[in-house]
């Protein structure tokens, strides 16, 4: 169904609950900040960190009277100009491309390295709120989808919007950065807490979209709550329960309902169930043959655990009652008794029993929310589409479970560690040596060169582990021993460094696989670098202290190091959990869950239960069958359809009415 009219007052109390929250968290974080760089200022050893720590602390100390309204205010800012019509004003919000990289300031990459290291962070460590809170928005601006790089509530907007705010009193970039930096942990848990509340504020307004996982249900409940077994309101979000609404949003009266109404162009099931209805004499017998009909099916499905037709079966005189009382069931593929059953079957498909959820088997889970919906006796719409919705998280993260031990997702992640491996260290060098003082020649040493020890570094131990830091810091102790030194006690320490940082590099070549042959030529180079640092005279040394830039061949790999990470993925309907059907060479159809979707190369690892196997296509493959209209998305399993279908074919044909050749089969 359309997605329906967008609702502004909503959208804006959506908008100030991001920004009020965000801003809350991080000015009552504000003390913890300044402590951090007020304790790199007293234990720094380099000189030149001193002056922009000092200045990052007194430009926080200047904004902390009006610190928390200004961030609001930017956030705000930011949201309604990606909310606009008009072309996005703060493009930095975005990344840039190859070529606007040539076109900006040495300040501004430094600072768009800055917030895409941030933007990443924040990204993995809140993608599930991230991913709730774009489809929740989606239904409040009245759209499909929300694409996830163009969202107004991109992590992006939040680290941009408070950099904007430092650099009010920030004098330069490298005390802004500095500032920001230590912001960290701080930026994490502000974005998480803003997101958490907002999705929670929405779930308390009715907007309980569906997270592609609800089987052909409408895209949200309009102003009903579904009823949870306790008597409460079921929010699809179980933490979302306890969680008030947030008392800066402005509440808005929930959308008018929408009536399950049959679908516009119905489906070849509903003219087969119309004609059976004209030519039975019983209609009320005929409705009841059809069920147990259905049932039939489901319990003969080989695909099905024990434990599934167990509880299905259980199931089916409430069925029976909701399909007398309500017949679209056999003509609404989004009916919430289908959803329901698809979910029940997903759940308990034949390989679930081997795998717990949240310290229970699936087949538990089946036998408690069968018991609730029976002991309720209610039959109703709202309380079929509650219990398929709660058995479709369960069956969500039994996914996630699953495809942790799938052996196709495993192949895809190797490969997919392998390039952000790349995607991170360049991003490191890139920062680290922009920063630097260090001439073009240095540069152009530094980068090839070690990048092979980080990449090491973050495939063996990963990124920010104990190696991944001792390496990183091996890189700043060989950048600032190929900055051109001018004082006695700089040269001094120079010498003493220089040693160690020789060791290191040697080491780290060596846990790189480097061929001795080449760890001797690049050993060497560095040897002839040192020798001019110590060389050159105090007055030159002085002269030629200045930063020497990524350089082109730098600043191309780096872009495109970023753009790994961004393989042009829209808003496709390539959720994980979303269900396509795929037509064959042969002509015949399977559907099958997409189980995992890799964020750098974009595979799209795909499982189809039937069979219990997985299979893997490119994200251009994938494209170019559903162009050809060989692939289409679809709402679920299809266990429920297709049993309804076979059911309608075989009463037709006792009837002596025509299926047609949609059930000829």
């Amino acid at each position: 169904m359309p997605p329906a009219p967008a609702d502004p007052a909503l959208l804006s109390a959506t908008r100030d609950c991001l920004a009020g929250q965000f801003a809350l968290a991080i000015d009552e974080d504000g003390a913890a900040v300044v402590a951090v760089l007020q304790h790199q200022l007293d234990h720094s050893k380099d000189r030149e960190k001193l002056r922009p720590l000092h200045d990052g602390i007194e430009a926080l100390r200047a904004l902390k009277p009006h610190f928390r309204d200004k961030l609001d205010a930017a956030v705000r800012k930011r949201i309604d100009a990606k909310l606009s019509p008009e072309p996005d004003l703060f493009s930095k919000t975005a990344r840039f491309t190859a070529s606007a990289l040539t076109l900006v300031t040495e300040d501004e990459v430094q600072e768009e390295i800055a917030v895409g290291n941030t933007s990443r962070r924040l990204r993995e460590a809140t993608g599930d709120e991230l991913y709730a809170l774009n489809t929740r928005l989606a239904v409040v601006m009245g759209v499909e989808t929300v694409d996830d790089e163009r969202s107004p509530v991109n992590p992006r907007v939040f680290a941009r919007a408070l950099l904007d705010v430092l650099a009010e009193m920030a004098p330069d970039t490298v005390s802004r950065l500095a500032t920001f930096a230590a912001h960290d942990s701080t930026l994490l848990q502000a974005v998480a807490t803003a997101y958490r509340d907002t999705n929670a504020m929405l779930a308390s307004q009715g907007v309980l979209p569906d997270f592609r996982r609800s089987y052909g249900a409408p895209q949200q409940v309009p102003g009903v709550h579904a009823v949870s077994h306790s008597g409460t309101p079921d929010t699809a979000d179980p933490a979302a329960i306890a969680r008030p609404a947030v008392p800066r949003a402005r509440p808005a009266a929930p959308p008018a309902p929408v009536p399950l109404a049959a679908p516009a162009a119905p489906p070849p099931t509903s003219n087969l169930f119309d004609r059976l209805l004209a030519s039975a004499s019983a209609p009320e017998s005929l409705v009841t043959d059809l069920v147990a009909a259905v049932f039939g099916r489901l319990v003969a499905d080989p695909h099905l655990s024990n434990a599934a037709k167990t509880q299905l079966v259980r199931l089916q005189p409430l069925v029976r009652r909701s399909a007398l009382a309500d017949r679209r069931f056999f003509t609404d593929p989004g009916h919430p008794v289908r959803g329901l059953i698809d979910a029940m079957a997903e759940l308990g498909t034949a390989d679930a029993s081997r795998h717990h959820v949240e310290g229970r088997l699936p087949e538990e889970w089946l036998a408690e929310e069968t018991q609730a919906l029976l002991a309720s006796d209610r039959h109703d719409p709202a309380t079929f589409a509650a219990a398929r919705d709660r058995l479709a998280a369960l069956a969500q993260r039994h996914d996630d479970v699953l495809a942790e031990s799938d052996a196709v997702v495993r192949s895809v992640r190797r490969e997919e560690e392998e390039r952000a491996a790349i995607r991170d260290s360049a991003l490191e060098l890139a920062h680290r040596i922009s920063a630097a003082e260090i001439t073009e020649v240095s540069a152009q040493f530094v980068y090839p060169m070690w990048r092979p020890v980080l990449v090491q570094a973050h495939r063996s131990t990963g990124l920010g582990s104990t190696r991944w830091n001792a390496d990183l810091q091996t890189l700043d102790d060989l950048l600032w021993t190929l900055t051109p030194r001018g004082t006695a006690d700089e040269r001094k320490r120079l010498d003493e460094l220089v040693p160690s940082v020789r060791d290191r590099v040697w080491q780290g070549l060596i846990r790189a696989h480097l061929p001795p042959t080449q760890i001797e030529l690049r050993l060497a180079e560095m040897d002839h670098l040192h020798a001019q640092i110590r060389h050159s005279p105090a007055a030159v040394a002085n002269a030629i202290t200045t930063t020497a830039g990524l350089g082109q061949g730098i600043t191309d790999e780096v872009t495109a190091t970023l753009h790994i990470s961004n393989p042009e993925i829209l808003d496709e309907g390539l959720a994980r959990g979303a269900w396509f059907e795929f037509t064959l060479d042969d002509g015949t159809h399977l559907r099958a869950r997409l189980n995992w979707l890799s964020p750098v190369q974009g595979a799209c690892v795909f499982k189809d239960p039937a069979l219990n196997r997985s299979f893997a296509i490119s994200l251009a493959d994938f494209r170019a069958q559903r162009d050809a209209a060989r692939v289409r998305a679809v709402d679920g399993p299809g266990v429920a359809l297709s049993c309804i279908e076979g059911a309608l074919s075989d009463r037709a044909r006792e009837f002596g009415v025509d299926p047609g050749p949609a059930h000829s089969a």
